[in-house]
């Protein structure tokens, strides 16, 4: 007597014990008899694993999209995990609306859209979630005077905010405003989130000043 089937464990003769079964030993076990008459099979025992996901993939695999305010996308992108019964697929970002499944495609993004982006498997055996897909928006602005711009994060605990950009004064936190801009103030602006567990660089906003020479 002898068993057939997915990994079956050497020596197996007329009696099946899985143990610890694991997704790969899910299928179609059968029993053969064989004598110097002949051999006959046994009905098919199909055995189903349950389990969450092991690894929540996303296509394509960029991590980092930098897009110009009102004029850039990401995506479609896809996302994808093992599980048995099927996982449900959700996006959480800034400003993702309820029911979105396993595809992100942000259009016409703004600066409120910036940010980090993840998807999360789950079902009843578990749950997992994705890298985190950054998305940093740049805006540009052509006027003498910029912002104000806040910029706020979700984070816990709290974050600290602060802008970096040409010639920014000490202390400037979450709010950008900058009047009367002279030529030594062109150049990228950017807001950078941080707590003790991360930090990221949300927003870049390109300054341009026009200087007329006399």
């Amino acid at each position: 007597m002898t068993w057939s089937g997915p990994n079956i464990p050497d020596g197996t003769t007329s009696v099946l014990n899985l143990q610890n079964i694991n997704r790969n030993q899910a299928g179609d076990y059968r029993c053969m008899a064989t004598n110097i008459i002949g051999s006959e099979m046994s009905v098919i025992v199909n055995i189903m694993v349950n389990f969450g996901p092991g690894q929540v993939n996303i296509e394509p695999n960029t991590l980092i999209y930098t897009v110009t305010e009102t004029k850039g996308q990401v995506g479609p992108i896809t996302c994808t995990a093992g599980c048995n019964p099927s996982c449900s697929m959700s996006w959480t970002g800034p400003n993702i609306h309820s029911g979105a499944l396993s595809v992100l495609h942000l259009q016409n993004i703004d600066r409120d859209q910036a940010g980090s982006y993840m998807c999360t498997a789950s079902n009843n055996y578990g749950s997992k979630t994705s890298s985190t897909v950054s998305v940093i928006v740049e805006s540009i602005e052509t006027v003498g005077n910029v912002g104000p711009i806040n910029c706020t994060a979700d984070c816990k605990p709290e974050c600290t905010m602060t802008w970096n950009g040409p010639n920014l004064s000490e202390g400037i936190t979450s709010i950008l405003h900058l009047e009367n801009i002279n030529k030594t103030q062109a150049g990228y602006y950017s807001c950078i989130a941080s707590n003790s567990v991360s930090s990221l660089a949300s927003v870049h906003i390109n300054v341009i000043v026009n200087c007329e020479y006399i």
